[in-house]
């Protein structure tokens, strides 16, 4: 998982933009984080590279895209199609209204075609295993769980895609999320999830 430290211009716009649940921004900078290259919002939950960007990496300028994911969850099916396209050139980094900060990059072509591969179907697992989040799979011990768990299938997928090989990946965890996770430790879920994503994705 090897990450450059964020700069001070990225800090500040995670920072920023964190908290905003009603649409994301995607903040553009160049690969060494010093300087801006563009900027769009859209809806929440809908947002794709911008043209500009996609041209520039299409030219092979690469770049880092700095975003903030209202849903609470890791990076998504919208940001690891893309980072198969563009491998070697994008980073993302996806930033929660908790604090909780995603990171993913695909090197290698190898890597992008086998994930190309498992992200057919990435949108089935997902709402899969959103469906899996309900009692008996989840104790009514602790009901809030049941809320925080739905911040956490995604970041079960992107680790598997990590476990298999095809992707960089790291998440830094809000105490929230941190407690989330912790809290599926001992629930059954946690190895329903495990034995789904290994035999979808052996």
């Amino acid at each position: 998982m090897a990450f450059n430290p964020l700069t001070a211009l990225e800090e500040a716009t995670l920072d920023h933009i964190c908290t905003l649940t009603d649409c994301e921004i995607h903040v553009y900078v160049t690969e060494d984080g010093g300087s801006v290259l563009d900027v769009t919002v859209t809806p929440a939950a809908e947002g794709h590279l911008s043209p500009k960007v996609a041209s520039l990496l299409d030219g092979g300028q690469k770049v880092r895209l700095l975003h903030n994911h209202p849903s609470g969850g890791s990076l998504s099916d919208t940001d690891w199609p893309a980072l198969a396209r563009y491998f070697g050139m994008l980073e993302i980094v996806a930033v929660t209204p908790n604090g909780s900060i995603f990171r993913g990059k695909v090197e290698h072509d190898f890597q992008a075609v086998a994930l190309k591969k498992l992200l057919v179907n990435i949108e089935d697992a997902f709402n899969h295993m959103s469906n899996m989040i309900t009692v008996p799979n989840i104790s009514m011990a602790d009901p809030s769980l049941l809320v925080d768990a739905q911040r956490l299938p995604f970041a079960f997928i992107s680790y598997r895609f990590y476990e298999l090989g095809h992707v960089d990946y790291d998440q830094s965890l809000s105490y929230q999320d941190k407690w989330a996770m912790a809290g599926v430790q001992d629930q059954p879920i946690k190895k329903m999830w495990r034995d789904f994503l290994k035999k979808i994705w052996p």
